[in-house]
């Protein structure tokens, strides 16, 4: 169970396991700022509705232990939630887990943040059973592929994606 995970400490700030009870509202904070656009492109609704659940926070904290919809980790730096990693476990078996939400605050990149938050992720799911690990990445995301090539992610398969406007 992640929940039993050690917390890490870095010199800048910490790893810990992400907490539904806790960390909801700030998530919904670092996926706006990591990935609005995108959302507003797929008007997406995630970001509102993680807002509205955060704070049912005692009751996210009983509903997380019998469902674990969110499962990762964060990067906590000055008392604040600037980084996640999330991942996600294959239906039918551990062997086969996702990972998704690399996300870093704007103002807090470029400085190894999300390397040691996937590093942290992957070192779990392996220790956890998992044995095929996919993600999925913007083809124009430069600063992502460098780094998840640099993990031994490989190309697996593209996505081709057309945003079809509504006509009224």
């Amino acid at each position: 169970m992640i929940a039993q995970s050690a917390e890490w400490r870095d010199a800048d700030g910490h790893i810990r396991p992400f907490q539904l009870h806790r960390d909801l509202g700030d998530l919904a904070t670092l996926i706006e700022a990591a990935f609005g656009s995108e959302l507003r492109d797929a008007r997406s609704h995630i970001v509102r509705d993680m807002r509205q659940m955060a704070p049912m926070g005692p009751l996210l904290l009983a509903a997380g232990a019998v469902v674990a919809p969110f499962a990762g980790f964060v990067w906590i730096e000055g008392g604040r939630l600037v980084g996640n990693v999330s991942y996600g476990r294959e239906a039918g078996g551990v062997a086969t887990c996702s990972i998704s939400n690399v996300a870093v605050m704007p103002e807090c990149r470029r400085r190894g943040i999300a390397s040691r938050l996937l590093d942290r992720t992957l070192e779990y799911l392996h220790q956890h059973g998992c044995r095929r690990v996919y993600l999925e990445v913007w083809a124009d995301n430069k600063a992502a592929k460098s780094l998840y090539r640099r993990r031994g992610f490989a190309v697996y398969n593209t996505v081709h994606e057309q945003l079809l406007h509504r006509h009224n």
